[in-house]
């Protein structure tokens, strides 16, 4: 379809990339009950959400140039800028968690490197799954971009929804693979479920959601959109809760990706196409929401560390407080050097 969208206030994206960044902060901080409600049944819809938001702006770049692969290439090295900044200032800890899984790999050292160096690639540093969204955002872009050469969106997804059950079925519903021992081996080493396997398809969403925007963006009412969004997110909270009290998740905290997901973050970026909210410092709410994703673990890690050097009682709920405040206030320190220096490297930060 070549029909053209009317809206063109974000806002609303912005303010909703930066509660999803906060919710992933809740998914590595906070502890069962109401914690488990806001982090690992909730703040599921982060990515997913982020995804498909990328995929859709990458889709119009996409149309509105002849040379595809030139708009491919340009799309790859931003996100890897990005990449190649973090971690560079998460360096620490990803050498720690580097030196962790030679030290616990049960494979030859050449064949531990070898697993290494794909896992990198494909995900993120065992270990340190922070970049996971990245990596797959880049590998998304050459795999879907070239296919959508000769391929509608529809068949897209299509093709990307098999990967999509692998990621469901490695971590909300991994009852199946603790059975196999082989199974088991290959899920712990690749992470399907934060990995290209769910990314493609989310990715492959947004492309369709751009290529049918008349239909969903300009075609579709809130007085519809707005309850199945309510009725989704009830899904959520139902098919999360039902799945870990029935003990399916592949271990404690593995609910990465589930069924209910999908329409939720889907209608939600619709809603944040439709909505026309504008605000103020939006720009600064999606710089925000990049640091804030990105640095948290130097937040988490350091703020432990501390605690357990001077034999201080850590309240989990005073960790997320603090890593929200600690990446917020570190937002603000790289946003006054990138204005007061002009110096690229403050610009690959966002």
């Amino acid at each position: 379809m070549n029909n053209k969208t009317t809206l063109k206030q974000y806002d609303l994206i912005d303010l909703v990339k930066y509660v999803g960044s906060i919710f992933i902060v809740f998914i590595h901080t906070l502890p069962s009950g109401i914690g488990m409600q806001l982090g690992n049944i909730l703040g599921r819809f982060a990515v997913p959400f982020f995804l498909i938001v990328s995929a859709y702006f990458f889709k119009r770049k996409l149309s509105g140039m002849q040379d595809v692969d030139l708009q491919i290439q340009y799309y790859s090295l931003r996100i890897f800028k990005l990449y190649l900044f973090w971690l560079v200032v998460n360096l620490p800890f990803i050498a720690y968690s580097t030196l962790l899984f030679f030290r616990d790999s049960q494979f030859s050292l050449g064949k531990a490197s070898f697993i290494f160096i794909i896992t990198c690639l494909y995900n993120a540093v065992p270990g340190y799954g922070i970049s996971w969204y990245l990596t797959t955002s880049i590998l998304s872009a050459w795999v879907l971009g070239k296919l959508a050469k000769r391929f509608s969106s529809i068949a897209l997804v299509g093709m990307t929804f098999p990967f999509f059950l692998v990621s469901v079925f490695s971590s909300m519903y991994g009852v199946v693979m603790r059975r196999f021992s082989s199974l088991n081996m290959w899920r712990s080493l690749f992470s399907p479920a934060n990995s290209i396997f769910a990314g493609l398809f989310f990715f492959a969403l947004g492309m369709l959601l751009f290529e049918y925007r008349g239909f969903w963006i300009d075609g579709f009412s809130l007085k519809w959109i707005l309850p199945l969004a309510a009725v989704s997110l009830l899904g959520v909270l139902l098919e999360g809760n039902f799945a870990i009290i029935r003990h399916l998740p592949y271990a404690p905290g593995t609910t990465d990706q589930y069924f209910m997901l999908v329409p939720f973050a889907f209608l939600l970026t619709i809603i944040c196409f439709k909505v026309p909210v504008k605000l103020k410092h939006a720009r600064s709410l999606r710089r925000a929401s990049t640091v804030t994703y990105l640095s948290q673990f130097i937040f988490i890690f350091g703020i432990k560390f501390v605690c357990l050097h001077f034999g201080i009682e850590l309240n989990q709920y005073v960790l997320a407080l603090l890593t929200i405040i600690g990446t917020f206030i570190l937002y603000l320190l790289l946003d006054s050097l990138e204005k007061r220096y002009p110096f690229k490297i403050f610009r690959c930060a966002f």
